[in-house]
This record gives C-alpha cells, sequence and structure tokens, in this order.
C-alpha cells in the first residue's frame, strides 16, 4: 500500500428549516466563490434532528473505504469568509488528535455541578475519520440529557485527553 491522499467532506444538511435563500447565498459563497466541493444533503427536519443526520451520515461513511479523511460539518448559515480558513482547521485537526469547532454552549442542558459546558458545535465542526472512531463513535443526536447536537464529541475528545479547539 502506498501514501493514500487525505481527503475532506464537506457536509451542509439542510431542510424546511431555513428560507431557500440562505441556502442559496451558502452555495455562491462556498461553491461558486470558493470553489469548494460542499455535499449539500436534504434532509426531512420535521421527522428527524440534526444530529440523527449526523449519525446517519457518518454511520454511511465511516467504515467505506472510501471514507473521508476528515469530516467538516457546515450548516447552511454557516460560511468560511476565507478559503484559507480551511488550512487554519486542518493545521488543527491534522494530527487527528483534536476536533475544531465553533464554541457553543447549550443553556437547556442541565450540566454537572449547574456549571455550562463549552463545546465544538455542529454548526462549524471538523474532525478526522480516525478520531471519530478512537473516541467510540459519539453519539450525535441531542436526545442525551447533558448533551446538545455533537456535544457528546467534545465530552469523549476530553474525557480521553483529546484536543478540543474551540472557535
Amino acid at each position: 500500500g502506498g501514501d493514500t491522499p487525505e481527503t475532506l467532506a464537506i457536509i451542509t444538511l439542510h431542510g424546511g428549516n431555513r428560507h431557500p435563500e440562505v441556502l442559496a447565498w451558502h452555495r455562491r459563497v462556498m461553491v461558486e466563490h470558493h470553489g469548494l466541493p460542499v455535499n449539500y444533503i436534504e434532509c426531512p427536519f420535521q421527522g428527524v434532528s440534526h444530529g440523527q443526520m449526523m449519525n446517519h451520515v457518518l454511520a454511511q461513511t465511516v467504515d467505506r473505504p472510501d471514507a473521508p479523511t476528515y469530516y467538516l460539518w457546515m450548516d447552511n448559515d454557516a460560511l468560511l469568509l476565507r478559503k484559507e480558513a480551511l488550512a487554519d482547521i486542518w493545521f488543527t485537526v491534522r494530527t487527528k488528535r483534536a476536533i475544531w469547532g465553533q464554541a457553543w454552549k447549550a443553556q437547556h442542558k442541565a450540566k454537572p455541578r449547574g456549571g455550562c459546558h463549552p463545546y465544538a458545535s455542529q454548526a462549524c465542526l471538523c474532525f478526522a475519520r480516525e478520531l471519530y472512531i478512537a473516541l467510540g463513535r459519539p453519539d450525535c443526536d441531542h436526545h442525551n440529557p447533558r448533551s446538545d447536537t455533537a456535544e457528546e464529541l467534545t465530552y469523549a475528545a476530553e474525557a480521553q485527553g483529546y484536543t478540543v479547539a474551540l472557535q
């Protein structure tokens, strides 16, 4: 086996939860302006949650021989203002020992000792496939009493001594 090139899957989940013009602008900036190969996946958000769709995409791709090396999840109202921002993100996750994401905290979830838990939000979140597997394939759904969408990734990374880079 030779060196397999690293790949990045940029994934934007969308549905009827936002005005269609938001997605149109996302495409203009990310695809037309930056020239990035965004995978737009239409989701039935009235019947499934964002986290359930993330779980579904990961379950369908992570064990495939052609699975991406890295996943970058971006909400359809989240944009990279500079294409070069991808290099900054990659610099953080390239060791496969870090997750990178937008800093967020879930006000509606009970936290240990009544505190808050900043985490890498799915709104703009990047991690290596290898790390996702090493973390035990954390559930991305928000049904866990302590976690919002994708927050379990941060909990797992923290518990196992990996880096969580919040932006």
